[in-house]
C-alpha cells in the first residue's frame, strides 16, 4: 500500500458531530415547547442530514484528488458514503460540480453510484477496475481509462475488490471499526 494523505474537510457541524457532545439543534414543537436534539457521528445522512456538508466534501475531493498521471484528470476513485441514499445524494452533486468545471467532457457519468440498490452494480464494479464503465474518457485520444472516474459505494467494494489503477480512496463517512477500516483503505 502506498501511505495515504489525509485531508480533513470538516465543517463547522461536522466538527460538533464528531465531539463528545454532539451537534444540538433547537427546535420548538408545534405547541411551543422548546428542546434541542443532539445529533453524534452515527448519526450522519441517517438521522441528520446537511447538504452544505456533502458539497463541501465533494469540493474538497475535487480539489485534493490525485491526478491521473497520463490524461491530468481526477484519478480513479472510490468514494465511502453512510448509506445507499448518502451515494445517491454524493453522485449527483459530484456530477453536478464536474459539468460545471469540465463542461461536455463527462455529462452525468464522472461519478457512479455502485451500490446493491442499482441494477448490474457487481457488473459496474468490474468494468471499472478494467477502465470501460461509461466507456473511455475523452480527455486523451486512444486513451484506455474508465470515463466514470468515480465511484460511490457503501459496502460493495470494501473488501475482496482490485482496482489496480484505483488512485483515490475516500471515506464520507465515519468508519467505527478498525478492521473495517484497513478493508477500506487497502483497496487503495
Amino acid at each position: 500500500l502506498v501511505n495515504p494523505t489525509v485531508v480533513d474537510a470538516r465543517t463547522d457541524i461536522t466538527t460538533q458531530l464528531l465531539s463528545d457532545e454532539g451537534y444540538s439543534v433547537h427546535r420548538v414543537s408545534e405547541d411551543g415547547e422548546a428542546m434541542d436534539e443532539v445529533y453524534g457521528a452515527r448519526d450522519f445522512e441517517r438521522k441528520f442530514f446537511n447538504q452544505e456538508t456533502n458539497v463541501v466534501l465533494a469540493k474538497t475531493f475535487l480539489e485534493q484528488a490525485d491526478k491521473d498521471p497520463i490524461s491530468g484528470e481526477i484519478g480513479k476513485s472510490i468514494i465511502f458514503a453512510v448509506s445507499q441514499d448518502h451515494a445517491e445524494k454524493v453522485v449527483n452533486i459530484l456530477n453536478k460540480l464536474a459539468m460545471e468545471q469540465w463542461p461536455g467532457r463527462y455529462q452525468s457519468d464522472f461519478a457512479i453510484q455502485i451500490t446493491s440498490r442499482v441494477r448490474d452494480a457487481q457488473e459496474f464494479t468490474v468494468r471499472f477496475s478494467e477502465n470501460d464503465l461509461r466507456g473511455h474518457t475523452r480527455w486523451l485520444d486512444n486513451y484506455e481509462s474508465s470515463r466514470a472516474r468515480v465511484a460511490v459505494t457503501v459496502g460493495m467494494m470494501t473488501t475482496g475488490y482490485d482496482c489496480s489503477d484505483l488512485q483515490n480512496v475516500v471515506f464520507m463517512r465515519p468508519v467505527f471499526s478498525p478492521s473495517d477500516f484497513i478493508q477500506m483503505k487497502g483497496r487503495g
